[in-house]
């Protein structure tokens, strides 16, 4: 399950608004966003960017420089730009883009080894088509090295 501390507001309610127009899936966030009127979906947003994360650690950091590294300067031998050319060099996001920093390890992990299995669905209003193919041109232990590495940025 994702921290929603912190997280920028109109992503937010770009994803909520994605799990109510089922174009992302999660049979869980599908039963509760389907409730929520337009002024809600606005406040939850709100109210979530007003918290203030603070790492929770235990992400292995034995690839944390190899991470760091992805998130500073990609990969462009393998057509990975940097995660922070989009995310911010500190991780926070912005507008449509999400938070990354203080982001669970194993929820990181598991949305980048599964990207277009739940998210990307086709819609003009969801930009998270776009990782699609960074996704996939990252190896499952660059993936594990950038969750570990975004899991400690405050």
């Amino acid at each position: 399950m994702p921290r929603l501390a912190g997280q920028q507001p109109q992503y937010m309610e770009n994803q909520l608004r994605a799990f109510i127009e089922r174009r992302r899936t999660n049979p869980i966030m599908a039963n509760v966003a389907h409730v929520l009127s337009p002024s809600m979906v606005s406040a939850l947003a709100t109210h979530f960017r007003n918290l203030d994360p603070k790492p929770i650690g235990g992400a292995p950091r034995g690839s944390l420089a190899l991470g760091k590294r992805i998130f500073e300067d990609g990969l462009p031998d393998a057509n990975v730009p940097a995660c922070a050319a989009c995310h911010g060099s500190e991780g926070r996001g912005q507008n449509e883009i999400p938070r990354l920093a203080g982001q669970l390890y194993e929820y990181s992990v598991g949305q980048l080894t599964g990207w277009t299995k739940v998210r990307g669905q086709g819609s003009a209003v969801d930009t998270s088509a776009i990782m699609a193919p960074t996704a996939h041109n990252l190896t499952r232990s660059q993936i594990e090295a950038v969750a570990a590495y975004v899991s400690y940025l405050q």
